[in-house]
């Protein structure tokens, strides 16, 4: 794999120095912005990012090769002009930050004890980051001061030029070749995304997140289990609807838990989340439309029969036909304690509708031994 060419090339030609700021200015990272520039800038705007990287172990040649092989895997998130589906993604996700609110929050309770909060001291890898909706959706979550710091990462050039774009703390790396220097960080998720690591570059994925995190910090690596629902809904819909299709091999429990436990965590424990998809409106129509508008205009479901964009109440009718067999469980199969439907609906709450998706997320959650 091309990732796995990254990690063989950087790994062979060590330094005893970091190449130099102004050398790099010419190493290709964004499409508008070299290497050298970004470090330039992130010295200045993001010090805890930057005084956090390790470039010791490479040379000018070594950050041109990787970015070059970066540019030459395919992308489902670059833009529609290379190919990609990312631009709507990008967009859906700054216009909605909080439709995914409940999974996303749990997420990050899982890298603390119960009874501990966050700091702005904390420093955060949001490893498959995108272009930031964890950060943003955080920064809506919890007050100023007891929201951690948060670095989005991400191999995809348009997902981080969006995210430098927002004054976002971003870094352009894949997940199998971080840039970040040992025990440097408080906590790393893997999430809405990890999928797409290829199966057997996932060992150093975890591996690499174990390098970078401090002693007794944890790691939370979400996806979804194979042939449920949730994950059917990217090996079905999403194979069918897109235009890029969506080949990809989620995950089991036993693997999740084999692979934190050999990249070296301890206290592993593999569990279900509730990851819904929320709108509220004023009417239960817009509730529900919007929801399918949402989700229509994220995963760009091109391919739907209708149009969602000249969509009547017929044609709803249709896409929602479409796509609740994906938010629809059998009841033996969802714990009570996560307090989750068993189909897609909508409830009133006070003066308003919430129009509501199930999805089941599978994490597994693992500490860095003190």
């Amino acid at each position: 794999m091309i990732t796995q060419m990254i990690t063989q090339k950087i790994t062979a030609s060590p330094l005893t120095a970091s190449p130099e700021i102004a050398t790099l200015d010419d190493v290709p990272y964004l499409y508008d912005m070299t290497f050298g520039q970004f470090l330039a800038e992130c010295r200045i705007r993001h010090p805890a990012l930057y005084h956090r990287l390790r470039l010791s172990h490479l040379s000018k040649d070594d950050l041109c090769r990787r970015y070059e092989l970066l540019e030459a895997m395919p992308s489902h998130f670059e833009s529609n002009s290379a190919g990609g589906r990312g631009d709507a993604y990008r967009n859906e996700q700054k216009r909605s930050p909080l439709i995914r609110a409940r999974g996303i929050k749990a997420l990050f309770d899982l890298l603390k004890e119960p009874e501990k909060h966050f700091s702005v001291d904390e420093l955060i890898l949001d490893v498959i980051g995108g272009n930031g909706t964890l950060t943003r959706a955080m920064r809506c979550l919890l007050p100023p001061p007891a929201q951690p710091t948060i670095i989005t990462s991400d191999p995809s050039s348009a997902m981080i030029a969006d995210a430098l774009s927002q004054g976002l703390m971003a870094i352009r790396q894949p997940a199998q070749s971080l840039l970040l220097a040992d025990a440097t960080i408080d906590g790393a998720i893997f999430a809405y995304g990890t999928h797409h690591i290829p199966p057997e570059e996932r060992q150093t994925s975890l591996r690499e997140a174990y390098r970078v995190l401090k002693p007794g910090a944890r790691v939370v690596f979400q996806d979804f289990e194979e042939c449920t629902p949730t994950a059917r809904w990217y090996s079905e819909l999403l194979d069918r609807y897109t235009s890029t299709g969506h080949k990809f091999a989620h995950f089991t429990r036993q693997e999740m838990n084999d692979l934190l436990i050999n990249a070296g965590f301890t206290k592993v424990r593999v569990l279900d989340v509730y990851d819904p998809f929320v709108v509220m409106d004023r009417t239960a129509e817009m509730a529900q439309q919007q929801l399918l508008k949402h989700v229509c205009s994220l995963f760009s479901l091109q391919k739907l029969p209708v149009d969602i964009d000249q969509c009547d109440a017929a044609g709803w009718r249709r896409i929602e036909e479409i796509v609740r067999p994906y938010g629809t469980f059998a009841p033996e199969s969802i714990a009570p304690e996560l307090g989750a439907p068993f189909e897609p609906g909508i409830r009133t709450e006070a003066d308003h509708y919430i129009a509501e998706f199930p999805r089941i997320a599978l994490v597994a959650v693992g500490t860095k031994p003190e």
